[in-house]
């Protein structure tokens, strides 16, 4: 089974947690606004938006004033993932531009001070295209009013309402460790009644999602085989491609995107479930700067035989690797029964851009990795002795990131250029392969002068020369090691 494959598990497992006759149209596709964090200093918040409506359970809210604005924690109180994504109604926009969302939700992000301090100036915002006011009402609350959702003229008393209280705002938009997002609800008998609790807003949500799935012509589905007329491209899911220019290939053109990689809505609700407990329970971002590493689990025996793998195998499909520091040394403590797939991949606008991905490694690999890693450090290390993550596998792969972005120029193609010979490396490793020690030695040759030219070498030399040393003693012992 491939990284697909195991996506698709990863969503059908979850699926079957929970389940809701009452959701089971929409459950797979809603997602969690925002990424879940351990850290309780670094957790994101919500900052509630206490709509005053007629009839708040109504078909149509007729919104009379702003009862409140408050803030919480994001996941607080009791329910389990699932109950919150219902109470939280939330669906990615399609697109960075589109003039309407899923739910009545915006994303603030983290407050910097000049990003505050300009909110606070934002009284004229209806011409200025990009004041966070302006992006809310086009994007999120303007669509609405036009479905109906709202009755006229709410949208524009909340706006003022809004631009009023924006001291308020501001004030509970205050850490700069964390990301908030903007939740609309409504007030009734002093509660907080959230997207999910309203019904007009779950109705416009099942509205927007049966338009985006559409009809037309009859697509066998790329992954299942079957053939239906209401179809999905499975860039709606994952965004490797992106569709805002036209181009020569038919898949470039947003006339024809679902003739490329079409997927039925089973397997689109299935793939978009997946990501989703992919992108909250097994993604790291914090080994390669810039980089995200999704790390996707796929029991041997299959997620129906889970109880009957071990026990620490059984809790980590659970419970994810997020609160993991050390990524990779974690997964080669893992029990047998388990495979991992691993995708490299960076977030450029709305496209995620892939550098590699690596299917089926299991996690003897992994510890072969780090047993050789720890002997090359014992031959040499430049490291001080007091250093404890050193011995990690993290700080291997860390390691050769630093030595080819050591080797780069300082142009940004020559950096790319480094970090492509990197990946290809990587890759190398994770699949059991040999690696081209001779090519990176050649490459080290050719910029020493270079390096030895420049005016800091005294100081920074030995350090660099000694990972260049430790990084080469490592990929030979791998080369020997095999397979």
């Amino acid at each position: 089974m491939g990284f697909l494959e195991a996506v698709y598990s990863l969503g059908k497992r979850e699926s079957s947690t929970d389940f809701s006759p009452e959701w089971e149209d929409i459950d797979n596709f809603l997602t969690l606004p925002l990424p879940i964090i351990e850290d309780q200093d670094r957790k994101g918040r919500i900052i509630r938006v206490w709509l005053e409506a007629e009839e708040p359970l109504g078909k149509q809210l007729e919104v009379r004033d702003i009862a409140k604005i408050d803030v919480v924690d994001f996941l607080a109180g009791e329910g389990t993932l699932q109950e919150k994504r219902r109470k939280y109604l939330y669906r990615d926009p399609v697109g960075a531009n589109v003039t309407w969302s899923y739910s009545p939700t915006y994303k603030l992000g983290s407050p910097k001070k000049a990003d505050r301090e300009k909110l606070l100036e934002e009284t004229e915002w209806k011409d200025k295209q990009d004041s966070r006011f302006y992006k809310l009402y086009n994007r999120v609350l303007a669509d609405l009013e036009r479905e109906g959702v709202f009755s006229k003229g709410s949208v524009d008393l909340i706006m003022t309402k809004l631009v009023e209280r924006r001291g308020e705002i501001c004030d509970l938009w205050s850490d700069p460790k964390r990301s908030y997002i903007l939740m609309f609800g409504c007030e009734d008998k002093s509660v907080f009644l959230y997207p999910g609790d309203i019904p007009a807003f779950i109705s416009y949500f099942r509205q927007k999602l049966a338009k985006k799935s559409g009809g037309g012509d009859l697509i066998k589905c790329s992954f299942c085989g079957c053939s239906e007329e209401s179809s999905a491209s499975f860039s709606d899911v994952f965004k490797f491609s992106t569709f805002d220019k036209v181009s020569f290939l038919p898949g470039n053109n947003k006339k024809h995107k679902n003739k490329v990689f079409p997927i039925c809505q089973q397997c689109n609700a299935m793939f978009t479930k997946g990501k989703d407990v992919l992108r909250n329970k097994f993604s790291n971002g914090s080994i390669i700067n810039g980089i995200n590493i999704d790390v996707v689990p796929e029991l041997i025996f299959g997620h129906e035989q889970l109880a009957a793998v071990a026990d620490n195998v059984s809790d980590f499909i659970k419970k994810g690797l997020r609160i993991e520091k050390n990524l990779f040394s974690f997964l080669a403590r893992q029990g047998e029964g388990l495979v991992f797939h691993f995708m490299f991949w960076e977030k450029n606008q709305a496209q995620e851009r892939v550098h590699l991905i690596v299917e089926d490694v299991p996690p003897t690999r992994l510890k072969r990795l780090e047993e050789l890693w720890r002997k090359s450090l014992e031959v040499y290390s430049p490291f001080k002795k007091d250093n404890t993550e050193s011995k990690y596998l993290d700080f291997a792969i860390r390691n050769i990131v630093w030595v080819y972005l050591d080797l780069a120029g300082t142009g940004d193609s020559e950096k790319k250029f480094q970090m492509d010979r990197c990946f290809k490396v990587l890759g190398q490793l994770l699949n059991g392969q040999k690696v081209d020690v001779r090519g990176l030695k050649t490459n080290m040759v050719s910029r020493f002068p270079g390096l030895f030219a420049s005016g800091d070498w005294s100081q920074v030399g030995p350090t660099k020369s000694g990972r260049m040393l430790l990084v080469l003693d490592f990929l030979e012992r791998v080369n020997k090691a095999g397979r």
